[in-house]
């Protein structure tokens, strides 16, 4: 759409000054006023369509305002809020978020490593490692995801299950390897 706008303005700026001469009118100023009123409109769409540009939260959040069904627009917009140091997002809020995503959806397994990352983050050890449990049992293959549970299980002495997590690794790890050759 952005692009089609300068074709329109010009195609408009044209017509102006094609209507103009038909109609004999000289007086340049209303041309001019015409001119300059189009010019800036054009430089405020402009401005305010690269600002929004500029900002990959800003635009995901949009999406994501846009297509609130789109699981992937709002993934993507969680994903960048979260690594955005700039945007001041309470990690209660995107847990919220997840969460409602996750009730529609619950076989997402990026956004469930996401939100296990985002409780442990928070200080919800209890409920991270919940999550954290949930999308093991799901199947994730995210090694460094697997690595990060380990580590999470060892602190809450669950030693046992920390162990298994480890063959786990070991098992994607070879059968990688085995794929490769």
């Amino acid at each position: 759409y952005y692009l089609a706008l300068i074709v329109i303005l010009i195609f408009v700026v044209s017509c102006f000054k094609f209507l103009f001469k038909k109609l004999e009118i000289e007086k340049n100023t209303i041309f001019s006023s015409a001119l300059c009123l189009i010019v800036f409109t054009e430089a405020v769409a402009t401005f305010s369509y690269a600002a929004k540009l500029s900002n990959a939260t800003e635009v995901w959040r949009s999406l994501h305002e846009k297509w609130p069904e789109s699981w992937k627009a709002q993934t993507i917009y969680l994903e960048h809020a979260i690594a955005d140091q700039t945007v001041f997002v309470k990690k209660n809020g995107l847990i919220l978020l997840m969460q409602s995503l996750l009730d529609k959806n619950p076989e997402l397994i990026p956004v469930r490593i996401l939100m296990a990352r985002t409780m442990r983050d928070a200080g919800q050890m209890s409920n991270a490692l919940r999550e954290f449990q949930r999308a093991i049992r799901q199947g994730t293959k995210d090694l460094t995801f697997l690595a990060e549970a380990v580590e999470l299980l060892e602190i809450n002495n669950l030693s046992y299950e920390a162990e298994k997590i480890r063959d786990q690794i070991k098992e994607i790890q070879l059968s990688e390897t085995s794929a490769k050759e």
